[in-house]
Protein backbone atom coordinates (compact mmCIF):
# COMPACT_ATOMS: atom_id res chain seq x y z
CA UNK A 1 0.00 0.00 0.00
CA UNK A 2 1.24 3.47 -0.81
CA UNK A 3 0.55 6.94 0.51
CA UNK A 4 1.19 10.27 -1.17
CA UNK A 5 3.32 12.86 0.50
CA UNK A 6 2.10 16.44 0.62
CA UNK A 7 2.12 19.07 -2.09
CA UNK A 8 5.25 20.63 -0.60
CA UNK A 9 7.34 17.79 -2.09
CA UNK A 10 6.02 18.62 -5.56
CA UNK A 11 6.79 22.29 -5.01
CA UNK A 12 10.33 21.41 -3.91
CA UNK A 13 10.91 19.36 -7.05
CA UNK A 14 9.55 22.12 -9.26
CA UNK A 15 11.54 24.94 -7.63
CA UNK A 16 14.34 24.61 -10.17
CA UNK A 17 17.18 24.32 -7.65
CA UNK A 18 20.01 22.23 -9.11
CA UNK A 19 21.46 21.57 -5.63
CA UNK A 20 18.34 19.79 -4.41
CA UNK A 21 18.15 16.02 -4.48
CA UNK A 22 14.70 14.88 -5.63
CA UNK A 23 12.71 13.15 -2.91
CA UNK A 24 10.27 10.37 -3.66
CA UNK A 25 6.67 11.48 -4.06
CA UNK A 26 5.35 8.05 -3.10
CA UNK A 27 6.53 6.30 0.03
CA UNK A 28 5.82 2.76 1.02
CA UNK A 29 3.88 2.24 4.24
CA UNK A 30 5.05 -0.08 7.00
CA UNK A 31 3.66 -3.59 6.88
CA UNK A 32 2.10 -3.04 10.34
CA UNK A 33 0.06 -0.09 8.98
CA UNK A 34 -1.31 -2.27 6.18
CA UNK A 35 -2.60 -4.97 8.51
CA UNK A 36 -4.53 -2.79 10.94
CA UNK A 37 -8.26 -3.46 10.87
CA UNK A 38 -11.16 -1.06 11.24
CA UNK A 39 -13.00 -2.13 14.40
CA UNK A 40 -16.77 -2.39 14.62
CA UNK A 41 -18.32 0.61 16.32
CA UNK A 42 -21.63 2.31 17.02
CA UNK A 43 -22.42 5.98 17.64
CA UNK A 44 -25.61 7.31 19.20
CA UNK A 45 -26.59 10.91 19.89
CA UNK A 46 -28.29 11.33 23.25
CA UNK A 47 -30.72 14.18 22.67
CA UNK A 48 -31.54 14.92 26.32
CA UNK A 49 -27.87 15.21 27.40
CA UNK A 50 -26.44 16.56 24.13
CA UNK A 51 -23.71 13.89 24.11
CA UNK A 52 -22.45 11.21 21.79
CA UNK A 53 -22.19 7.65 23.05
CA UNK A 54 -19.60 5.64 21.19
CA UNK A 55 -18.90 1.90 21.61
CA UNK A 56 -15.88 0.44 19.85
CA UNK A 57 -15.43 -3.34 19.82
CA UNK A 58 -11.76 -4.30 20.19
CA UNK A 59 -11.44 -8.12 20.23
CA UNK A 60 -7.95 -9.13 21.34
CA UNK A 61 -7.27 -5.93 23.28
CA UNK A 62 -6.91 -6.79 26.96
CA UNK A 63 -6.20 -3.35 28.44
CA UNK A 64 -7.06 0.27 27.79
CA UNK A 65 -3.33 0.99 27.88
CA UNK A 66 -3.04 -0.74 24.47
CA UNK A 67 -5.24 1.93 22.88
CA UNK A 68 -4.42 5.48 21.84
CA UNK A 69 -7.40 7.80 21.46
CA UNK A 70 -7.50 11.30 19.98
CA UNK A 71 -10.76 13.27 20.02
CA UNK A 72 -10.85 16.53 18.09
CA UNK A 73 -13.63 19.00 17.36
CA UNK A 74 -14.95 16.92 14.46
CA UNK A 75 -12.75 13.83 14.36
CA UNK A 76 -12.17 10.67 16.37
CA UNK A 77 -9.00 8.61 15.91
CA UNK A 78 -8.28 5.33 17.68
CA UNK A 79 -5.11 3.33 17.16
CA UNK A 80 -3.79 0.16 18.69
CA UNK A 81 -1.49 -2.66 17.67
CA UNK A 82 -4.18 -4.24 15.48
CA UNK A 83 -6.79 -1.51 14.92
CA UNK A 84 -7.12 1.85 13.24
CA UNK A 85 -10.32 3.90 13.33
CA UNK A 86 -10.46 7.41 11.85
CA UNK A 87 -13.91 9.03 11.77
CA UNK A 88 -15.03 12.53 10.78
CA UNK A 89 -18.31 13.54 12.39
CA UNK A 90 -20.69 16.28 11.19
CA UNK A 91 -20.90 17.66 14.72
CA UNK A 92 -18.71 19.95 16.78
CA UNK A 93 -17.42 18.06 19.81
CA UNK A 94 -15.73 19.29 22.99
CA UNK A 95 -12.61 17.10 23.38
CA UNK A 96 -12.08 18.38 26.93
CA UNK A 97 -15.45 16.93 27.95
CA UNK A 98 -14.79 13.36 26.82
CA UNK A 99 -14.99 10.38 29.13
CA UNK A 100 -13.55 7.04 28.07
CA UNK A 101 -13.50 3.69 29.80
CA UNK A 102 -12.32 0.29 28.64
CA UNK A 103 -14.62 -2.57 29.60
CA UNK A 104 -12.13 -5.42 29.90
CA UNK A 105 -14.49 -8.42 30.00
CA UNK A 106 -16.33 -7.18 26.86
CA UNK A 107 -13.21 -5.81 25.13
CA UNK A 108 -15.08 -2.58 24.40
CA UNK A 109 -14.02 1.04 24.59
CA UNK A 110 -16.97 3.16 25.69
CA UNK A 111 -16.92 6.93 25.14
CA UNK A 112 -19.15 9.81 26.19
CA UNK A 113 -18.36 12.95 24.16
CA UNK A 114 -20.03 16.31 24.75
CA UNK A 115 -21.40 18.10 21.69
CA UNK A 116 -21.02 21.86 21.39
CA UNK A 117 -24.44 23.42 20.70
Amino acid sequence: MFSFQGLSKIQELNSGSSKMTPKPMIVEMNKSEETKKKPEFSIFKESRTNKLSVRILLPGVVSGQEVELDVGEDRLILTSKHYLLDIFLPLRMDPTQTRARFIRNEQVLSLQISIVP
